[in-house]
């Protein structure tokens, strides 16, 4: 598989997994549903107690806003674990993107660019090795 092809891909996962998020927790709550059921586990969401903080008379009381079970699941268990799945691949993905910054004009040989513009690449290459205490 070549660099252009993998990246390509990574920046459709990435956009796949923020449709995700927004669109698909029903369909992911309603196949929990079921492989719960053909466990014989019982699907209970238990209610939260509300917690309340006394505040003084001139603060905006924004506690009285009371979410119920299901988006208390869905915005502390579902859309936490979706954010962190997107946050991972795009740390990798920056990783992968630079290494094809520096790397990538090598790895198609056909392509290969103009004269100045290699050359300019190369550089950028030999600059981005010749930083701090490299060993190569």
């Amino acid at each position: 598989m070549d660099i252009e092809m993998a990246s390509s891909l990574l920046d459709n996962c990435v956009k796949y997994i923020n449709k995700y998020r927004e669109t698909r927790y029903a369909d992911a709550s309603n196949s929990s549903k079921e492989i719960a059921e053909s466990l014989g586990i019982n699907l209970i969401i238990k209610e939260a107690r509300v917690r309340r903080k006394k505040t003084f008379f001139d603060k905006n009381n924004d506690q009285d806003f009371l979410i119920g079970a299901e988006e208390r699941f869905k915005r502390e268990f579902f859309y936490t674990i979706v954010n962190t799945v997107r946050e991972s691949i795009k740390e990798r993905f920056t990783q992968f993107e630079n290494h094809k910054q520096l790397w990538g004009f090598l790895y198609n040989l056909e392509k290969l660019p103009s004269s100045e513009h290699l050359l300019a690449r190369c550089k950028d290459l030999h600059e981005a090795l010749s930083e701090g205490d490299s060993d190569v």
